[in-house]
C-alpha cells in the first residue's frame, strides 16, 4: 500500500528535479544557457540542488526504515508459522 505512493513520489520528484539538475550541470561545465546569466540565479540553482540532495538523503533514510520494518514483520510472521506448524505436529502426535 505504501510502496505505490512512494514510487509515485520518487517519479514525480525525479521529473521535477531533472531540469534543475541539467541547468546546474551546464553552469558547472561553463556552458551557461542564455536564461541563466547572473550570479544570483546560479546561486539559486546551487541552493536548489543542495536541497534536492538533502531530500534524496531523507528519502533514502525513509526507505531504509520501511525496509527494516518490513523485514521485522516478515521475521515475526515466519516465527508464528513455525510455532503453529510445531503445535500442529504435537496435536497430530497426541491424536494418534
Amino acid at each position: 500500500m505504501i510502496f505505490p505512493i512512494f514510487l509515485a513520489f520518487v517519479i514525480t520528484f525525479g521529473i521535477l528535479s531533472h531540469k534543475a539538475i541539467e541547468a546546474f550541470v551546464e553552469v558547472r561545465k561553463g556552458r551557461v544557457s542564455p536564461g541563466i546569466g547572473n550570479a544570483q540565479e546560479i546561486e539559486a540553482l546551487r541552493a536548489e540542488v543542495a536541497a534536492l540532495k538533502q531530500q534524496m538523503s531523507s528519502l533514502h533514510d525513509t526507505t531504509t526504515q520501511y525496509d527494516i520494518s518490513f523485514d521485522n514483520a516478515l521475521q515475526r510472521m515466519e516465527r508464528r508459522v513455525e510455532r503453529v506448524e510445531s503445535e500442529q505436529k504435537q496435536v497430530q502426535r497426541i491424536g494418534m
